[in-house]
């Protein structure tokens, strides 16, 4: 059964613009992690309780051999095409918050504990990162690190794949913080600047959603309470901040996944 793209952009989106309009839904990032894959699973090829084991593909593994036969059982171990904390094959130790992997992927698998093929991780198709406002509190060097290494993870996906940095930042509208969020933005667009020049903007596989909330009323009048992040400005040479209407932040990120080079502005009048 083929993944149906459009159909992941759609859960992302319903995740995201569920957090954006109810900030406090999340303690931590982990209840993110949980939204997204609830999301994930309603699709039926992901589902490993869906009628007829669609959302359980083979693994090159028989389960045993046959006592009656005295052969090898052609029935093979199963698993799900979605995983969390899965780990990289060129980078030691390190492992990826959600991962979905492709039928061809998996059928490859000869090791059904650690889900390897060779003692080597398989290349998932999409691979899915996340950060909050909680990811480092003041280390700078840290936060900036989180992103950089988060990018780098990312672009490790599998080919015809796509990998997605979802952040999502409250910021509390009545404290004197501005300074301290404008640091997060400067930062994030920083190391995706840098990210972007290295690979080449062909190479780049990453989709980035990355918001920040306002949480409490605000002393001076805004036209919004979220910001997101706009990687791919017509009108600047680097990537900018504009606002996004709440209600309307499921539309645009529908839209914003299925386009290579997505800019706000052109999307936002899309959805007006």
């Amino acid at each position: 059964m083929k993944v149906n793209e459009e159909e992941i952009y759609g859960k992302i989106a319903k995740v995201v613009h569920l957090i954006c309009n109810n900030p406090a839904v999340y303690f931590s990032e982990m209840d993110v992690h949980v939204l997204m894959l609830k999301a994930l699973m309603d699709i039926d090829c992901f589902d490993p309780f869906a009628k007829r084991k669609k959302g359980l593909k083979k693994t090159s593994r028989s389960i045993g051999v046959d006592k009656n036969k005295k052969e090898e059982s052609p029935d093979m171990y199963r698993t799900m095409l979605i995983h969390k904390e899965y780990g990289h094959r060129n980078k030691p130790r390190a492992k990826s918050d959600i991962v979905i992997f492709d039928e061809q992927g998996v059928k490859s698998i000869d090791d059904p504990i650690n889900l390897k093929n060779g003692k080597k991780y398989l290349t998932p198709k999409y691979i899915f990162e996340f950060g909050t406002e909680k990811i480092s509190g003041k280390d700078k060097k840290k936060y900036t690190d989180h992103v950089k290494n988060d990018l780098e993870k990312l672009s490790k996906c599998g080919e015809g794949g796509s990998g997605f940095l979802i952040h999502i930042h409250r910021n509390k509208a009545q404290g004197k913080n501005d300074k301290t969020i404008r640091k997060y933005q400067n930062e994030i667009k920083e190391a995706w600047e840098a990210w972007k020049e290295e690979v080449g903007e062909d190479k780049a596989k990453v989709k980035v959603l990355v918001f920040f909330v306002d949480i409490g009323v605000s002393n001076r009048p805004k036209p919004s309470k979220v910001k997101m992040f706009n990687p791919y400005p017509k009108n600047n040479k680097t990537a900018d901040w504009p606002y996004v209407n709440l209600k309307k932040i499921e539309k645009i990120i529908k839209i914003f996944l299925k386009e290579e080079r997505p800019s706000l502005v052109g999307i936002k009048k899309l959805v007006k």
